[in-house]
């Protein structure tokens, strides 16, 4: 396999000759570098390299991401993004021009072999998934015969009830006289009358019965034409239908009963093999010549011995042909059948012959006629659409696949669930049967062992002890030398049992292949995937290929959630610390006034069941306590000679005891972490009438964490010694509630509060 050529576009020499002698170790060749934009698109133009690696921002010139976008659309040439900086203006701007990869600098050799790797198999697949459509599409766009592929639509006992078109081509449309816009999509319920759509659901009926092709003639009323459609099933819930405008060759058969001489000089000219057959002894009336040069067989034998027909047909075949025929002299049944014939000479050709009666005025059956036509060309033309289809629709599995994991690795944050994830869409293969993960109990395997962390596919009861131990074993080996490995089976004996046997044991599973897979990711491998296969009938490197692509992704995966699993922790931490903090300032705050200690403690804990009982969520609370703890902090601001005062305060000193709010507001709005809790310091003195202060603010427009909090802190420093009054009573403290519910107090809040003390 020739060495791929990879093209450096640096303007930093020094980095450039480091990727450069990177690249020779991973025995790539390296082209350039080259340091301006535009010399990138020219190299790029001339070179023709496999794969481009950009640094985004080149100093001189073009900017790395306009000329990735050239070359990407010029020569559709792959591009691996390279920046020193990974920020969002960089990523947004690098996402439009769709590169295949983006690495950090500095560049590590493992995560550049990578992403090259990986964006050389993608950009492969890509080329084989472009090439394998455009030759469908010329398969299918040049079939003589119109072509179009529904969708079964059933009802809820499986029963088809309405077709959805999913392809035609252009015959089909040229047959219908109509556009592809309006087809695709539709149903033919749409399409077509109930008479119809009915002879279709008879249609889709004989193919699952008969497993073979059904027929239908239909007249289309809006062109004048018979139609001779086909239909077979290519694959489960699909109805493949194979359309043929007969119009001309239906008159031309039915004239054959009106004009003898009409039909000879016909059937002298046309490609297909006309006959008439005598009904009486079978004897062949007439054949025309394309007998001879489709079946490669003289027409003498077959007027000498009319049986003589069936030795060209394939011994496979001949049977069901036999058979049709038998039907159709015996009971008055259609003869329309596919069939294989063998010619003199060995090759083997398809031909599709149907036969008609003739029948006299009195209805008595006197000939048949037949028509056979060379139909090899069409069929070979199906059989690669359809492995063209199946290759598309698996490179298209693979893709999902990879995506789909790529999908879980931003939605999932737990290890259990994110390996359970991702062995479900494995399993989804075609491929592959069941799958397991293997992860390390610690780091480094030797303190620990491997685990296994998930398994689909498998009863967990069929994994005896033996048979973990074997796969456990053998995952430890590939755990520790980072290199796949794949076994046709599972051996479980060791020592002398196995040298006693003279072979390895029997695979107790009855799986034919085990691909042991190291997930590694920043060059350390993280943990095992075992990919197990019933049937490896396809070992080929581009599946093995894909195996690994798999296990790059299911470790990006795992990784992902070990990051986010570390990040969640210093988060907690980082939040308690925060907590912490916010209850010291609040701690601080009542040593100012002995008067007031305690306070803090009291009101947070009142305010928290009041919150919870009017339906404050838990998310809620959260700010809702840290504005409480805080809810006085502005009182920092007010000088000790008035918030210590013992006697009134003079209309000044309230005027500045007023403040607190505001100054509390000032102080804490510009820490982004405690914004969500401003409403309860800034509110609280806040009354429902509208009499309140620092704003003024009435009923509803109050913040709600704010209403209720005003009820308990005027509740605990009713009944709590202040230096300006002594703790009145309880029930005092809740006739002044109820007396100030509506004025100074939110009336819901007072209620609920009285039904909780």
């Amino acid at each position: 396999m020739l060495a791929k050529k990879i093209l450096i576009v640096e303007d930093e020499e020094g980095i450039a000759l480091h990727i450069q002698f990177m690249l020779k170790r991973l025995g790539y060749i390296p082209l350039g570098p080259v340091a301006r934009g535009d010399e990138a698109v020219q190299q790029a133009g001339e070179l023709r390299p496999d794969l481009v690696l950009m640094d985004v921002n080149l100093l001189d010139g073009m900017t790395g991401i306009a000329a990735a976008t050239q070359i990407l659309d010029r020569f559709a040439i792959p591009v691996i993004y390279l920046s020193a900086v990974a920020n969002d203006e960089v990523l947004q701007a690098a996402r439009g021009s769709n590169p295949y990869a983006f690495i950090i600098k500095p560049v590590q050799q493992i995560e550049l072999h990578a992403a090259i790797d990986l964006a050389l198999y993608k950009h492969d697949m890509e080329q084989r998934l472009y090439q394998s459509e455009a030759r469908y599409r010329r398969l299918f766009d040049t079939m003589t015969s119109g072509f179009m592929l529904l969708d079964v639509l059933t009802d809820a006992n499986n029963q088809a009830v309405d077709y959805r078109v999913v392809e035609v081509n252009p015959t089909y449309l040229n047959i219908i006289g109509t556009t592809r816009e309006e087809l695709i999509g539709s149903c033919l319920s749409e399409l077509i009358s109930p008479d119809a759509l009915g002879e279709y659901m008879k249609l889709y009926q004989e193919t699952l019965q008969s497993g073979a092709s059904a027929h239908l003639e239909y007249f289309y009323n809006q062109r004048n034409l018979t139609l001779e459609i086909r239909a077979y099933e290519p694959n489960p819930g699909q109805l493949a239908i194979i359309v043929n405008d007969i119009s001309e060759r239906r008159k031309a058969e039915l004239a054959v009963a009106e004009s003898e001489l009409r039909f000879r000089q016909m059937a002298e000219t046309v490609n297909e093999v006309f006959w008439l057959r005598s009904s009486e002894n079978g004897q062949m009336l007439y054949v025309n010549p394309a007998y001879q040069r489709i079946w490669g067989r003289p027409l003498d034998e077959l007027y000498t011995n009319a049986n003589t027909f069936f030795d060209g047909i394939h011994p496979d075949d001949l049977p069901r042909v036999k058979q049709a025929r038998q039907n159709q002299v015996q009971n008055g049944a259609s003869f329309d059948e596919e069939y294989r014939i063998v010619r003199p000479e060995g090759s083997q050709r398809w031909v599709w012959a149907r036969t008609f009666p003739v029948r006299e005025a009195d209805g008595q059956v006197v000939r048949y006629s037949g028509i056979a036509e060379d139909i090899t060309e069409r069929k070979r033309s199906e059989q690669e659409l359809l492995q063209s289809y199946h290759r598309t629709e698996q490179a298209l599995r693979h893709m999902t696949v990879l995506r789909n994991i790529d999908m879980a690795i931003t939605t999932h944050t737990e290890l259990q669930t994110m390996v359970g994830t991702v062995l479900d869409h494995i399993i989804q293969l075609n491929e592959v049967d069941a799958a397991l993960i293997f992860y390390p109990e610690q780091t480094p395997l030797a303190d620990g062992g491997l685990r296994l962390a998930g398994v689909t596919g498998l009863a967990r009861d069929l994994l005896s002890a033996t048979v973990l131990r074997a796969m456990r074993q053998e995952a430890e080996r590939v755990f520790t030398s980072g290199q796949m490995n794949v076994a046709s089976k599972l051996n479980i004996l060791t020592g002398p049992a196995l040298v006693n046997m003279g072979r390895a044991a029997a695979d107790p599973l009855g799986f034919a292949s085990y691909c042991f897979l190291p997930l590694i990711t920043k060059g350390q491998v993280n943990g095992v995937l075992l990919l197990l296969r019933r049937c490896s009938d396809d070992d080929s490197p581009e599946l093995q290929y894909f195996f690994q692509s798999l296990a790059m992704q299911a470790a990006i995966a795992i990784d992902n959630v070990d990051l986010f699993q570390g990040l969640k922790r210093s988060n907690t931490e980082l939040r308690q610390a925060y907590d912490e903090t916010i209850k010291g300032w609040a701690q601080a705050l009542e040593l100012r006034s002995a008067d007031t200690r305690g306070h803090c403690d009291r009101v947070v804990e009142l305010a928290e069941v009041l919150a919870r009982a009017l339906g404050m969520s838990e998310e809620q609370l959260v700010h809702f306590r840290r504005g409480v703890m805080l809810h006085d902090i502005g009182k920092l601001g007010i000088p000790d000679s008035i918030l210590l005062k013992k006697g009134c305060l003079t209309p000044e000193e309230w005027t500045a005891i007023r403040l607190h709010p505001v100054y509390g507001y000032e102080m804490l709005r510009e820490i982004a972490y405690l914004r969500p809790a401003l409403n309860v310091p800034y509110c609280h003195h806040e009354h429902w009438d509208g009499n309140g202060y620092p704003r003024g603010l009435a009923g509803t427009d109050i913040p709600r964490e704010a209403r209720i909090f005003a009820v308990v802190d005027a509740w605990d420093a009713l009944i709590s010694e202040r230096p300006y009054h002594a703790p009145w009573p309880p029930s005092e403290a809740v006739e002044y509630l109820i007396n100030q519910s509506g004025k100074q107090f939110d009336p819901e809040v007072v209620e609920a509060f009285l039904g909780i003390i």
